[in-house]
């Protein structure tokens, strides 16, 4: 009997170290799917997050960033005074300093929405491919106008480098109000004057940014 009985003792024990071993094993059968559960979300949302990135701040300037460029308003053959409206309802304005400070605290106002007509908006005026209008100077642009005896258009004239001696890149029309800001320390000139005209950079283009 007693033979008996230490042999289903130790029947019992093989059991107990049985289940003692397999227990660990059962447990890291739980932990590796939900381990990969997890990096698996985790990699979904950083691709979501990637491709929000790209299409609303893909472009410079991304969010953070600020920048600086020196403008102009030229009439014919005259720079007119700074927009001294400082509004910013998205990240780009002006302090009266002939400076456009491009710093997007919203993707509104990044990647390729930081474009002139958000800027000029923003600052009260109204621009469109052939004119622009700016209430607090007394500017209405429009193309068709005269510059002396000669039929002016409403242009931009750009440089990507404030400090460059090239000659400007020249935009009309409605490429105008969509064209966005690429670079930190460019300048921009809004002019009125003949097709062909030489356009200069704007008086703070060589200055401290203001």
């Amino acid at each position: 009997m007693g033979k008996a009985s230490r042999k289903k003792n130790r029947d019992a024990k093989d059991d107990i170290a049985v289940t003692s071993i397999s227990a660990p094993d059962q447990g890291r059968s739980w932990f590796i799917p939900v381990v990969a559960v997890i990096f698996l979300a985790g990699a979904v949302g950083v691709g979501i997050l990637a491709s929000q990135r790209t299409s609303n701040t893909g472009v410079a300037p991304l969010l953070g960033d600020h920048w600086h460029s020196a403008y102009g308003i030229y009439e014919c053959d005259t720079f007119l005074p700074p927009i001294r409206n400082d509004n910013d309802p998205d990240g780009i304005h002006t302090h009266g300093s002939g400076y456009i400070h491009v710093h997007p605290f919203a993707t509104t106002a990044a990647g390729r929405n930081a474009n002139v007509e958000r800027f000029l908006t923003s600052a009260g005026a109204e621009v469109d491919g052939d004119s622009l209008t700016v209430r607090e100077l007394g500017v209405e642009f429009e193309s068709g106008m005269q510059c002396g005896e000669e039929e002016a258009v409403f242009q931009l004239a750009y440089w990507s480098d404030q400090f460059s001696l090239d000659e400007p890149q020249i935009i009309t029309g409605d490429d105008i109000p969509d064209f966005h800001f690429t670079e930190d320390g460019s300048a921009f000139t809004f002019a009125l004057a003949p097709l062909g005209a030489e356009i200069p950079k704007p008086p703070t283009a060589a200055a401290a940014y203001g």
